[in-house]
């Protein structure tokens, strides 16, 4: 008789039909595992075993069987000893990858669900979430049991035929660590493998993640999103901005989802001449703008501006760029970013800013162009580094190509200019709902820095801010100064000021 632990409860049992099966390792000792009455699969001990510590730790070992019989992904536990654990055994599941260890297919059911594999993970979105639900249900055992998988590769969670369930195993791994930091794999070997993990090419045979096609199919659906909210009076730069973006597309291979907000309304000023909208024909027949979505705020809509577009317009299935009307873009932008995507290197949520000109004090340093520390903000007044400087499309692709190989750092702390700033999926909330106009790059970068989400920075592409352009305003009088910007302003911050003091508190 084994006494189990089933819904908290003690039960004995005895096995009626044992079937066994032994591992398919060709480098290690063949291990035993039994397939109990159809229902539970037995590890028998096996080099290297469960940690001692969570051995001789009942009250670790209840929280490992608790959990697992829980609403969870990680395969139910009964029991565990010294000498075998069991759990329950899912009979039409497959190893996500099959490897010459758990190689118990005929070689049929191994190419059927290689191609299975391929077909589910070609999609770039499908993939990076399978993974990043695999890392979540990684760090939320360890949050419940302080224990860790050491072997956390994809041979180590099972699938259902069609990839909609999986549950993680192999718990003859586990190990104590109550700070232990989940290990993040790349995108492509946490899905299946690389290297040596998948590796039936040893034996003649087709590797099973068939990784090339994934990668060649990864490069043409990755997803990228570059919105812009542009007002009226700044139409008249529009067509230089956009030939920019035209640039950076031709040298794009996946799907870039171009989206943009012409926004005409006339609540903070008005035009010196003629209808606000009116103004937008100057790019109109652009050919960006046959590609982009457009979007049209009016007077028939409430108060309308850059934050409810920034909170509104967001791509939960790739990266979104903030464009502004005024920053020209790298041309190799969206080739930079897809690249960086199908690396698979950072699954995590995270924010990526491009190189600024020289700024106005030293906070600004860790953003600005490599090199720019060796001189002052007043020393290069004039030089086209200089971010009162205007640049075009010929000087900024002059600086860019000078600098060679794309050089990524993690930043020591968040520091966002909303000009082509660059966020993840899987965000949190960052901009209040009624937060409609100014400051709403310094919330998101509050929130960001709160949540401790990591800002990456390419050091060495810079963006072409022209916050000094003589055409950003056409057509109007107004300023920063008017009684009604100020109205405006103080309402979307003190909404900010809410909400960050509620998140903060």
């Amino acid at each position: 008789m084994i006494e189990l632990t089933i819904d908290n409860k003690k039960v004995q049992y005895e096995p009626k039909h044992v079937h066994p099966i032994n591992s398919t390792h060709y480098d290690q000792e063949t291990r035993l595992y039994e397939i109990w009455d159809d229902q539970y699969f037995v590890i028998y001990k096996h080099k290297p075993w469960i940690d001692d510590q969570i051995l001789n730790n009942q009250s670790v070992l209840d929280d490992i069987i608790s959990y697992t019989q829980l609403e969870n992904r990680i395969v139910e536990v009964y029991h565990i000893s010294d000498k075998y654990i069991v759990t329950k055994f899912y009979k039409d599941y497959y190893p996500c990858l099959i490897k010459s260890s758990v190689m118990f297919y005929d070689y049929d059911t191994y190419l059927k669900r290689s191609n299975a594999h391929y077909e589910y993970f070609k999609d770039f979105t499908t993939a990076k979430k399978f993974y990043q639900s695999v890392l979540n249900e990684y760090r939320t055992f360890h949050k419940n049991t302080k224990c860790f998988f050491k072997d956390d590769g994809a041979n180590n969670f099972i699938v259902n035929e069609d990839h909609s369930d999986y549950k993680i195993l192999d718990f003859g791994c586990l190990r104590y660590d109550p700070n232990k930091e989940i290990r993040v794999r790349t995108l492509l070997d946490g899905i299946g493998g690389i290297n040596g993990n998948d590796d039936m090419h040893i034996f003649g045979k087709q590797n099973f993640t068939q990784k090339e096609r994934i990668l060649e199919s990864w490069r043409t659906n990755v997803n990228t999103m570059f919105q812009m909210h542009v007002m009226w009076y700044e139409s008249a730069m529009m067509n230089e901005t956009l030939d920019s973006i035209q640039t950076a597309l031709t040298h794009a291979s996946g799907i870039i989802d171009i989206q943009i907000c012409l926004n005409s309304q006339t609540y903070v000023e008005r035009p010196i001449e003629g209808e606000a909208a009116d103004m937008f024909e100057q790019f109109m027949n652009h050919p960006v703008m046959e590609q982009a979505t457009i979007t049209y705020k009016t007077n028939d809509d409430p108060f309308y501006n850059i934050a409810d577009w920034r909170r509104e317009m967001y791509n939960n299935d790739g990266y979104t760029i903030w464009g502004e009307s005024d920053c020209l873009l790298p041309y190799d932008l969206f080739f930079i970013l897809e690249q960086l995507q199908v690396s698979g290197q950072l699954i995590d949520k995270h924010t990526l800013s491009l190189s600024s000109r020289k700024m106005w004090d030293d906070t600004w340093k860790e953003v600005e162009l490599e090199g720019l520390d060796q001189i002052t903000y007043k020393d290069s007044w004039g030089d086209i580094k200089h971010r009162k400087t205007r640049i075009n499309q010929e000087e900024l692709d002059i600086i860019n190509d000078a600098q060679g190989d794309v050089k990524i750092n993690l930043l020591t702390d968040n520091k966002i200019d909303g000009a082509l700033f660059i966020l993840s999926d899987g965000m949190p909330k960052f901009i209040p709902d009624d937060m409609s106009f100014v400051r709403e790059d310094s919330c998101a970068e509050s929130v960001f820095r709160f949540y401790k989400i990591p800002q990456y920075h390419i050091k060495n592409r810079l963006k072409g801010h022209n916050y000094h352009h003589e055409l950003k305003r056409t057509n109007t009088e107004a300023t920063r100064e008017d009684n009604i910007f100020k109205t405006y302003a103080d309402k979307s911050v003190n909404a900010m000021n809410k909400f960050l003091r509620k998140l903060w508190n």
